[in-house]
Order: C-alpha cells, then sequence, then structure tokens
C-alpha cells in the first residue's frame, strides 16, 4: 500500500480547476488535493496529507452513511451524490472515480466536488414558484369557475325578472282592458242623466254628476296611461304630437281643488297671462 505512487494520477491541470479535487487510499486517507480543495478548506497541504476526509469535510470520526466514496470501494465504478454538507453550509455535488494498480486492483479513488449551493438555492426558488403558479392556477381556475356560476346565476335572475316584467305587463294591459268598459257604461249612464233622459235634476244634482264625470274621465286618463306604458316598454312607441291649452288645464284642475279648499275656507287665485 505504501509503495503506491500517488503522483502518477496526478496532473497539474487539476490546480486549474475551480471544483475541488483530491485522491483518497483505500482507508480514506488524502493523499493529493488541488488549489481550488486547499482555498476552501484554508489549510496548508502538508496539514491535510494522510488525514481521513471524513475528518477533514464532515469534522466526523466515521464516514457518512451516504458516502460516495464507499459505494465505489463496492461498486469499483463511477459513483455521484448531491450532498448537503452541514459543516459548510453547502450543497455539493460528488463524483467518484476508482483508481486501479497495473493488476486492476483498487488502491483508491479521485474525488471532484462542485459547491451546488447556489444552483439548490435557485431549483428550490423554481419549485416554490412553480408551486405558487400552480395555486395561483388552481385559484384562477376555482375564481374563473365561480365567475362562471356568478354569470348563470345572473342569466337565471334575469331571464326570471324578465317573466315577472311580462307578468305585470300582462296584468296592467288586462286590468287596463277591463277597467276601460265599465268606465265607459258609467260615464255614459252620467251623460244620459246630465242631457235630462231620465228625468229632470236640480243644480246640485248636476254639479255632483259633473264632478263624477270628471273623476270617471281623469281614471279613464289612467287606464289610457297604463295602456300606453305598455306599449312603450314593448318598443312599439308611436308619439301623438298635438296643442294643449294649459290655461284650459290649469282651470280645470283649480276648479277641481277648489271643492275641496271650500270644505277649508280657502281660495285658490290664478292669474293667466294675456
Amino acid at each position: 500500500m505504501n509503495n503506491v505512487d500517488y503522483d502518477k494520477f496526478w496532473s497539474p491541470a487539476f490546480d486549474s480547476l475551480e471544483e475541488f479535487v483530491f485522491i483518497l487510499d483505500l482507508e480514506q486517507g488524502i493523499k493529493k488535493v488541488n488549489k481550488a480543495f486547499l482555498k476552501f478548506i484554508g489549510k496548508d497541504e502538508s496539514a491535510l496529507l494522510n488525514r481521513k476526509c471524513y475528518e477533514v469535510i464532515h469534522s466526523r470520526d466515521h464516514h457518512i452513511d451516504d458516502c460516495p466514496y464507499c459505494a465505489t470501494q463496492d461498486s469499483k465504478k463511477y459513483e455521484f451524490r448531491e450532498l448537503w454538507e452541514p459543516n459548510f453550509n453547502k450543497w455539493f455535488f460528488v463524483r467518484t472515480a476508482p483508481i486501479f494498480n497495473n493488476d486492476q486492483e483498487l488502491v483508491g479513488s479521485v474525488h471532484l466536488m462542485m459547491d451546488i449551493t447556489t444552483y439548490k438555492h435557485v431549483e428550490k426558488a423554481v419549485e416554490q414558484a412553480k408551486e405558487n403558479l400552480e395555486q395561483q392556477s388552481w385559484g384562477f381556475q376555482k375564481t374563473n369557475e365561480a365567475i362562471k356560476n356568478l354569470y348563470k346565476n345572473l342569466e337565471r335572475k334575469n331571464l326570471e325578472l324578465k317573466k315577472l316584467d311580462q307578468l305585470k305587463s300582462d296584468f296592467v294591459s288586462t286590468v287596463s282592458h277591463e277597467l276601460r268598459t265599465p268606465l265607459a257604461i258609467s260615464t255614459e249612464s252620467i251623460n244620459l242623466i246630465l242631457d235630462g233622459v231620465v228625468g229632470d235634476i236640480n243644480e246640485q244634482q248636476k254639479e255632483l254628476l259633473n264632478t263624477s264625470k270628471d273623476s270617471l274621465y281623469r281614471l279613464h286618463t289612467i287606464v289610457n296611461d297604463l295602456l300606453d306604458i305598455s306599449i312603450i316598454e314593448s318598443g312599439e312607441t308611436t308619439l301623438r304630437k298635438t296643442f294643449v291649452d294649459l290655461n284650459t288645464i290649469i282651470k280645470k284642475l283649480s276648479d277641481d281643488y277648489q271643492r275641496v279648499l271650500d270644505t277649508k275656507k280657502q281660495k285658490i287665485k290664478i292669474l293667466f297671462p294675456d
């Protein structure tokens, strides 16, 4: 074992690498290291030679459970691991390559260590971002489903409102048409009485009948307005424009309210322009 010349497995090229490179013997003793490894450990090569790698790297008195060199000793092949080393608070990618003598006997291994801490942080950040995106996507999907359900509910409510509005319109139209006939009969009966067809009436009776006739006329106007509203809501409106004498309308309204005001001994005075 002591006759193995480890220098013949070494090359100055290893000192140009940024990765940490070192050679171990069968007992995991350190035989050669490159400059990058020395700079990382912060010690001279003389302080590391023949020391166990698990002492230097892991600060332990035995190898770690998932030791890649132990795996290489068993398999006699290349092994690689991603290892978290709490001693340095870093992640490393470790690759081991077996070293054989001329008799093809295993005499040690070459170790290559890469600091992949930044990569692992990025990987974790990407995984977290992916998880967040998946959660957001799930949230957007749920929100989209909620919006679709809301639109469906609004559409259903809108249809219900349209049905109710149609029922209202039908009701108003039906009632208005039904009221027209008794109003017309009542108005015609009053006209017959006022014309003396059924007998003479005194002035007081005539005044009361005229008041009733005017009230029936207002009811008739309201019924026509309701029918006009139904026509307007159906979108089939036809405007009829005509001249109106506002003085006559105001005079008529004042006469109607004056009967009520007479009971309170009040008067309405209207001044019309020329």
